[in-house]
């Protein structure tokens, strides 16, 4: 049988933190022994720390794919440096060898 595994990555955890805390606010409700008034209340605390835990993910994966942007540049900048080195080091032997067969068919 093939199975694939993937990895819903930072969609897949805000997704799951939000209908975590929502089946934890139903839960509440079924289970809760005090008043309407308190579970509410209850819900109301619960929900907003629920929004700040979101907006905290939010604003790190923005940081995150910032940091990861910047490092990737940096990588692909060096990498085209090291690659132009490359090509001049090249160029200049090929200029070398064709200065040797002038010389040789000239001289």
């Amino acid at each position: 049988m093939n199975q694939r595994h993937t990895d819903g990555g930072p969609n897949s955890f805000i997704s799951g933190l939000l209908v975590g805390g929502l089946l934890g606010a139903i839960a509440a409700l079924w289970l809760a022994p005090q008043s309407g008034k308190k579970t509410q209340q209850m819900i109301s605390k619960e929900a907003h720390r629920l929004q700040r835990t979101a907006e905290d993910t939010v604003e790190d994966l923005k940081k995150n794919a910032e940091n990861t942007s910047n490092d990737i540049r940096e990588k692909a900048d060096a990498a085209r440096h090291d690659g132009q080195e490359w090509l001049d080091h090249q160029a200049d032997k090929v200029g070398k060898a064709a200065s040797k067969v002038r010389n040789t068919v000239t001289g």
